[in-house]
Formats: structure tokens, C-alpha cells, sequence
């Protein structure tokens, strides 16, 4: 989430499988699958077509060298520090209807 907030300061929060599944039910729907999806993604092109200055970029780079062993498999982060850094997005695609 702070990695998302430094490259969008508009982005407010990410919400977590169970609230998205919360805000559903809440809504009256009722969630029926969910699945994560994943692709990869380069740093400097995305960073830079956000418009992010050259310091954020900087800032998301050791982001991605720091983040810890867990953050750094469920990221697939690769080559941190370098041109060439890497990440997969990860998003959540959840099927929720609304009962007959």
C-alpha cells in the first residue's frame, strides 16, 4: 500500500480479499468466486508514465530492494535497484451476484 500511495499520492488504501468481499455483501451481493491475477510489470516505464520525479522513482527502487523475503515472492520482484526492476501487479477478480 505505501509503495502504490508514494507512486499515487490519490490512492487511498487497498482493501484486502475479505473487505471487498465484505463491501459485496453489504451491497446485497452475494461473492460466488474469487481468483488473483498477475502480470509483470517494469518499474521505470510505469513510474514514469504515472509522471513520478525522479526522487519517487528513486524512493519506489529501494522500496523494492528493502521489501522483506514475503513481500518479495508475492511481487516477484526482480533486478530491485536497476533499470531493469521488475514486479507483478497482483489484483483480485471477484465474482459476486445478486440473489433471485
Amino acid at each position: 500500500d505505501a509503495f502504490e500511495r508514494l507512486r499515487d499520492p490519490s490512492h487511498v488504501h487497498m482493501l484486502a480479499g475479505y473487505e471487498w468481499e465484505g463491501l459485496c455483501l453489504n451491497s446485497g451481493l452475494h461473492p460466488q468466486s474469487s481468483a488473483i491475477h498477475r502480470y509483470a510489470a517494469r518499474l521505470l516505464p510505469w513510474a514514469e508514465r504515472q509522471g513520478c520525479a525522479p526522487g519517487v522513482i528513486e524512493r519506489l527502487q529501494l522500496l523494492l530492494l528493502q521489501a522483506p523475503p514475503a513481500v518479495r515472492a508475492w511481487l516477484n520482484i526482480c533486478c530491485a535497484g536497476s533499470p531493469d526492476a521488475g514486479y507483478a501487479h497482483v489484483y483480485l477478480l471477484l465474482r459476486a451476484v445478486r440473489p433471485a
